[in-house]
């Protein structure tokens, strides 16, 4: 009974009797936000409230302000302010929006913040209201492109995601970055799966290490490099294409090439040449089936044959200061989140000569 009430709770369902709620809770595990929302540094309180009306902190001091309200699921703020309220110009958090001063190169850059270097036209920008380039996905809230568009904050898909506990009773989860398995207009659930201090080759994403609380490695963009468990397939890339849907695919697929050339880059099912790559003393990220990324700051003697490009070898998830989130990486000196190019013309050429010779 306690069980499927916890089920209901966590997915989202009505329960009929408020009561069990406060039984419940002292006798079954927490549902966890993954690597993310979870443990002693992230608590319910610090993003909901229960009426609406706390005029002091727990420890009797002042409160922070709660804006208008009450808000859906109880939030203190609602929409993007409530992420930003962490995650924007903080130390102490991962900062996602235009700039930080955490000192690492994040694996996903920076949001678009509308003003100068990180104008809207390179990344993605809270507030949007556009249709994502290569689709028909539009932002349905009134606001515009909002976090939990592509992110959940507790981890968990309130309406598909199941529940499996691990040998301590803990909710597990599998989903990379609490990115939404139910993104788009895919129609299904995508899944990108990450392996955590040991390499599993069967899932999407290797994350080296994690430490509570260690940012500048935790998202660096050294700690993250991709896998390949199916060769014709990018979990990144086909998480990217739920919005995305004509600039992403395989070989195969028609909107990539029309049986004689090809008509737009792909995101999997091409092994590049790693003649020029391995001459870079600094690579843009590519799935390896093999698990093998040779080592970042000197050339790469014997790459594998089927090192795969995809959306994020490319381009920064969130955006960076370059037009479309572009990496202008040459490969010469050590990585930053624009890369290591001398001005856009540079850039977008050494950008793809990491992998192509032409244009010399």
């Amino acid at each position: 009974m306690a069980t499927s009430v916890l089920r209901r709770i966590v997915m989202g369902g009505a329960v009929a009797a408020p009561l069990a709620l406060g039984l419940l809770m002292a006798n079954q595990p927490q549902a966890r936000g993954g690597e993310y929302h979870d443990g002693a540094s992230a608590i319910c309180s610090e993003c909901h409230t229960m009426h609406f009306s706390q005029t002091h902190a727990y420890d009797g001091g002042a409160a922070a302000p709660l804006g208008s309200g009450p808000n859906a699921f109880l939030l203190k703020v609602s929409g993007t302010e409530l992420c930003k309220s962490c995650h924007d110009g903080r130390a102490d958090t991962p900062d996602v929006v235009a700039e930080h001063g955490n000192g690492y190169v994040r694996q996903s850059g920076g949001l678009a913040s509308g003003s100068a270097p990180y104008e809207s036209w390179k990344g993605h920008m809270l507030g949007s209201t556009n249709t994502a380039p290569g689709g028909t996905w539009t932002p349905a809230a009134a606001g515009g492109l909002d976090c939990v568009n592509c992110h959940t904050a507790h981890g968990l898909d309130a309406a598909t995601s199941p529940i499996t506990l691990d040998t301590a009773g803990n909710p597990t989860l599998s989903q990379y970055r609490n990115l939404r398995p139910d993104v788009g207009n895919a129609g299904v659930r995508i899944g990108i799966s990450y392996a955590k201090g040991v390499n599993d080759l069967t899932k999407d994403i290797f994350v080296r290490g994690w430490t509570r609380g260690d940012l500048t490695n935790n998202y660096s963009v050294s700690n993250v490099d991709y896998n390949e468990p199916v060769n014709a397939k990018s979990g990144l890339g086909r998480w990217c294409q739920a919005c995305h849907t004509n600039f992403h695919g395989a070989r195969t697929d028609a909107n990539m090439h029309n049986g004689a050339d090809w008509v737009r880059h792909p995101s999997a099912d091409a092994n590049m040449s790693t003649t020029t790559f391995k001459t870079k003393l600094y690579r843009l990220k590519v799935m390896s089936p093999a698990g093998d990324w040779g080592s970042q700051g000197s050339a790469w003697a014997t790459p594998p044959s089927d090192l795969t490009p995809t959306c994020t070898t490319c381009h920064k998830a969130h955006g960076n200061q370059n037009p479309y989130g572009l990496i202008y990486l040459k490969g010469t000196g050590a990585v930053t989140e624009e890369g290591d190019a001398d001005g856009q013309t540079e850039g977008l050429r050494t950008m793809c000569k990491q992998c192509h010779s032409q244009g010399g």
